[in-house]
């Protein structure tokens, strides 16, 4: 929102827009790419954490199965299948971004110029929700059915087991 406001202000033209819409995915692209080699990647930090899973069993399920290289292997493959659906992203961008944003006739009074700008930004915008979002949640669902099923494959835990469960508060007669 900022670069695309920024951009209308400094009334660059569609070039500028068909590359952020493609270099702001493709920069995180690479850094959860990048992640994916370090010692914790994106998908780890990201979904891996005491609040969404049972962190704890699931650590002690894979040590008493001794698979701790395996489902590192695992985490790490998961990364490139984020990683991959940022790439995705990047290049659909850039292809719907290339359809979308022409050049404005410097010509025109100013104010049709922004007319016609909040028009070819909106229209990103919904084309984007079409074009974009639909492959990049598929990609996203795809990676999650993925690490559960590593999950799984390395604990025996189901997927119910190995989510966060809050304490379950005591009633009131119990307190007494």
């Amino acid at each position: 929102v900022l670069l695309s406001g920024g951009f209308a202000v400094f009334k660059l033209n569609g070039f500028w827009f068909v590359v952020k819409e493609a270099a702001v995915p493709l920069m995180l692209g690479i850094l959860v790419l990048v992640s994916a080699f370090s010692a914790k990647p994106l998908v780890k930090l990201i979904f891996f954490n005491p609040s969404v899973l049972n962190v704890r069993l699931i650590e002690e399920r894979i040590l008493f199965h001794g698979k701790e290289r395996e489902f590192g292997i695992h985490l790490k493959y998961s990364t490139f299948i984020l990683a991959g659906s940022l790439f995705l992203s990047a290049f659909l961008n850039y292809i719907v971004a290339l359809f979308v944003f022409k050049d404005i006739d410097q010509s025109l009074p100013a104010d049709q110029q922004s007319q016609i700008l909040n028009q070819q930004i909106a229209d990103m915008t919904w084309l984007s929700y079409l074009v974009i979002f639909v492959p990049s949640l598929i990609c996203m669902g795809f990676m999650f059915w993925y690490l559960f099923r590593g999950i799984k494959m390395y604990t025996g835990l189901s997927a119910e087991e190995c989510m966060y469960q809050m304490p379950k508060k005591k009633k009131l007669e119990e307190v007494e």
